[in-house]
C-alpha cells in the first residue's frame, strides 16, 4: 500500500509533486504551531497574568504602609538631612552631583590626584553641575573641561584634580 502511494507521486508531473510536497512541510508546521507554540503563548500570557496580579496585590499591600504617617515623617526627615548635608558643603560625591544635576553618567576614571568625567547633559544641568561643584568643600579643582554638542544633547568632558585626603565614591 505505502509503495503504490510513493509510487503514485513519483509519477505525477513535477509541478504537482512541489505543490505537494510545500503543502505538507506546510502542514507540518501549522502543526508544530497549534502542538507547541500555541501552548507556550498560552503558558506565558498566563505568567504575565499572574505577574501583573501579584504587582498589583504587591501595591495593594504598600500603598497603606507609604502614607502612615511615621513613614512620611522619616522620610521628610532625611529630605531635609540631606539638603542640610548639600548647604554645608561636603565632600565631592559623584552620586550627588548626578542627583543634582540630573546628568546622565558616560564614563568616570577616578584616580586619586586627576579624574576623568564623562556626562551627557543638557545646558540647564550643565548649570547646576557646576553649581555643585562650587557648594563642595573642599570644592574640586576644575583642571579642564570640554563641553560638545551631540545631537540634542551635550557631552561634557570634565579633568577635576582632588586634595590626597578626599574620599571618591
Amino acid at each position: 500500500m505505502n509503495r503504490d502511494i510513493v509510487l503514485r507521486w513519483l509519477l505525477m508531473p513535477a509541478k504537482w509533486r512541489w505543490l505537494s510536497l510545500m503543502g505538507l512541510l506546510t502542514s507540518m508546521v501549522l502543526l508544530a504551531v497549534y502542538l507547541w507554540i500555541a501552548p507556550a503563548r498560552t503558558g506565558q500570557l498566563r505568567l504575565q497574568d499572574k505577574t501583573q496580579q501579584q504587582q498589583l496585590h504587591y501595591q495593594r499591600l504598600m500603598t497603606p504602609l507609604w502614607q502612615q504617617p511615621a513613614l512620611q515623617k522619616i522620610e521628610m526627615r532625611n529630605q531635609q538631612m540631606l539638603a542640610e548635608i548639600v548647604r554645608q558643603g561636603e565632600p565631592f560625591s559623584l552620586y550627588t552631583l548626578l542627583k543634582q544635576s540630573g546628568g546622565e553618567l558616560a564614563n568616570w576614571h577616578p584616580d586619586r590626584r586627576t579624574s576623568q568625567l564623562e556626562l551627557w547633559l543638557d545646558w540647564s544641568q550643565l548649570k547646576r553641575l557646576f553649581a555643585y561643584l562650587v557648594s563642595c568643600e573642599p570644592a574640586p579643582i576644575l583642571t579642564s573641561f570640554i563641553v560638545q554638542r551631540k545631537a540634542d544633547r551635550l557631552y561634557a568632558t570634565f579633568h577635576l584634580a582632588f586634595d590626597n585626603e578626599t574620599p571618591l565614591d
